[in-house]
């Protein structure tokens, strides 16, 4: 499952993605609206956190 992460603070946006590699998951972050879109347009994603 490809997780989108969408988050300003880095260090939420690092902490919230190393629990869900650990989890298993793969995940790419965004740090605002316009490259989330990007990034959706991009990309399957399954699931985005914001």
């Amino acid at each position: 499952m490809h997780i989108l992460v969408v988050e300003d603070d880095p260090i939420v946006a690092d902490v919230l993605g190393m629990t869900l590699e650990e989890a298993g998951y793969f995940k790419t972050t965004a740090d605002s609206i316009e490259s989330a879109l990007f990034e959706l347009k991009h990309n399957q994603i399954d699931a985005v956190l914001l």
